[in-house]
Protein backbone atom coordinates (compact mmCIF):
# COMPACT_ATOMS: atom_id res chain seq x y z
CA UNK A 1 0.00 0.00 0.00
CA UNK A 2 0.80 3.36 -1.08
CA UNK A 3 2.20 5.64 2.34
CA UNK A 4 2.63 9.77 2.14
CA UNK A 5 3.98 10.31 5.68
CA UNK A 6 4.79 7.31 8.91
CA UNK A 7 5.84 9.57 11.40
CA UNK A 8 9.63 8.95 12.37
CA UNK A 9 10.01 6.55 9.29
CA UNK A 10 9.02 8.40 5.94
CA UNK A 11 7.93 12.19 6.31
CA UNK A 12 6.44 12.61 2.95
CA UNK A 13 7.88 14.93 -0.06
CA UNK A 14 6.46 17.27 -2.96
CA UNK A 15 8.14 17.76 -6.40
CA UNK A 16 7.77 19.60 -9.41
CA UNK A 17 6.07 17.68 -11.92
CA UNK A 18 5.46 18.92 -15.91
CA UNK A 19 1.95 19.19 -14.85
CA UNK A 20 2.59 21.94 -12.14
CA UNK A 21 6.54 23.10 -13.47
CA UNK A 22 5.07 26.63 -14.11
CA UNK A 23 8.22 27.92 -15.36
CA UNK A 24 8.63 25.39 -18.21
CA UNK A 25 4.99 25.37 -19.12
CA UNK A 26 3.46 28.59 -18.09
CA UNK A 27 0.47 28.46 -19.86
CA UNK A 28 -0.86 25.23 -19.23
CA UNK A 29 0.71 24.88 -15.34
CA UNK A 30 -1.66 23.20 -12.44
CA UNK A 31 -1.52 23.21 -8.73
CA UNK A 32 -2.69 20.23 -7.08
CA UNK A 33 -6.00 19.40 -5.24
CA UNK A 34 -5.93 16.32 -3.03
CA UNK A 35 -9.29 15.30 -3.89
CA UNK A 36 -12.22 13.05 -2.06
CA UNK A 37 -13.42 9.86 -3.62
CA UNK A 38 -16.04 9.74 -5.91
CA UNK A 39 -18.26 7.94 -3.28
CA UNK A 40 -17.82 11.54 -1.64
CA UNK A 41 -19.76 14.54 -2.60
CA UNK A 42 -17.84 17.19 -3.62
CA UNK A 43 -17.56 19.46 -6.51
CA UNK A 44 -14.61 20.98 -5.77
CA UNK A 45 -12.63 20.19 -8.84
CA UNK A 46 -15.23 21.12 -11.34
CA UNK A 47 -16.03 24.58 -9.50
CA UNK A 48 -12.13 25.96 -9.43
CA UNK A 49 -12.19 24.54 -12.99
CA UNK A 50 -15.34 26.75 -13.65
CA UNK A 51 -13.47 29.90 -12.00
CA UNK A 52 -10.58 29.44 -13.52
CA UNK A 53 -8.31 28.00 -11.12
CA UNK A 54 -5.86 25.26 -12.45
CA UNK A 55 -5.65 22.51 -10.34
CA UNK A 56 -6.10 19.14 -10.59
CA UNK A 57 -6.36 16.14 -8.44
CA UNK A 58 -4.03 13.06 -9.42
CA UNK A 59 -4.61 10.63 -6.83
CA UNK A 60 -4.37 6.69 -7.45
CA UNK A 61 -8.58 6.48 -7.02
CA UNK A 62 -10.71 7.46 -9.64
CA UNK A 63 -10.86 10.08 -10.68
CA UNK A 64 -7.66 11.46 -9.58
CA UNK A 65 -9.07 10.90 -5.72
CA UNK A 66 -7.31 10.18 -3.14
CA UNK A 67 -8.75 7.97 0.36
CA UNK A 68 -9.47 9.73 3.32
CA UNK A 69 -6.40 8.51 5.16
CA UNK A 70 -4.15 9.43 2.62
CA UNK A 71 -5.50 12.67 2.70
CA UNK A 72 -4.52 12.95 6.60
CA UNK A 73 -1.29 11.63 5.59
CA UNK A 74 -0.40 14.09 2.88
CA UNK A 75 -1.69 16.94 5.67
CA UNK A 76 1.05 15.58 8.06
CA UNK A 77 3.99 15.74 5.11
CA UNK A 78 2.73 19.13 4.05
CA UNK A 79 3.31 19.91 7.72
CA UNK A 80 6.48 18.38 8.53
CA UNK A 81 7.94 19.07 5.45
CA UNK A 82 6.48 22.71 5.44
CA UNK A 83 5.12 22.69 2.18
CA UNK A 84 1.63 24.49 1.07
CA UNK A 85 -1.06 22.49 0.26
CA UNK A 86 -4.82 22.78 -1.48
CA UNK A 87 -6.91 20.48 -0.25
CA UNK A 88 -10.73 19.79 -0.21
CA UNK A 89 -12.26 19.31 3.59
CA UNK A 90 -15.21 20.05 5.46
CA UNK A 91 -16.44 21.44 8.95
CA UNK A 92 -16.99 19.99 11.79
CA UNK A 93 -13.87 17.26 11.53
CA UNK A 94 -11.40 16.70 14.47
CA UNK A 95 -8.37 17.28 12.41
CA UNK A 96 -9.34 20.74 11.56
CA UNK A 97 -8.84 20.85 15.50
CA UNK A 98 -5.96 18.44 15.95
CA UNK A 99 -3.74 21.72 14.21
CA UNK A 100 -6.00 24.40 15.64
CA UNK A 101 -3.31 27.03 16.76
CA UNK A 102 0.01 25.37 15.35
CA UNK A 103 1.50 26.57 12.16
CA UNK A 104 -0.28 23.87 10.43
CA UNK A 105 -3.83 25.38 10.59
CA UNK A 106 -5.99 24.81 8.35
CA UNK A 107 -6.71 27.99 6.26
CA UNK A 108 -10.17 28.31 4.84
CA UNK A 109 -10.71 29.40 1.15
CA UNK A 110 -14.13 30.31 0.62
CA UNK A 111 -15.14 30.26 -3.35
CA UNK A 112 -18.37 31.94 -4.71
CA UNK A 113 -21.57 29.96 -4.29
CA UNK A 114 -22.28 28.62 -7.92
CA UNK A 115 -24.30 29.49 -10.40
CA UNK A 116 -27.88 28.04 -11.14
CA UNK A 117 -26.34 26.74 -14.63
CA UNK A 118 -23.10 25.52 -13.03
CA UNK A 119 -25.79 23.65 -10.61
CA UNK A 120 -27.51 22.44 -13.13
CA UNK A 121 -24.89 21.01 -15.25
CA UNK A 122 -22.99 18.65 -12.63
CA UNK A 123 -23.21 15.43 -12.97
CA UNK A 124 -25.16 13.61 -10.39
CA UNK A 125 -23.83 9.33 -9.07
CA UNK A 126 -26.36 8.14 -11.00
CA UNK A 127 -25.38 9.41 -14.67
Amino acid sequence: AVKYFLLGSYHGHFNATDENDCDKHPETCTGHLTNVQCDWSTFAVSQAHHLGIPVKSSGPLVGGAYAYGDIVDIYKAANFTKSDILIYWWTPEIKVQEFHGTDAEFQRVLLPPPSAECIESRVTQDQ
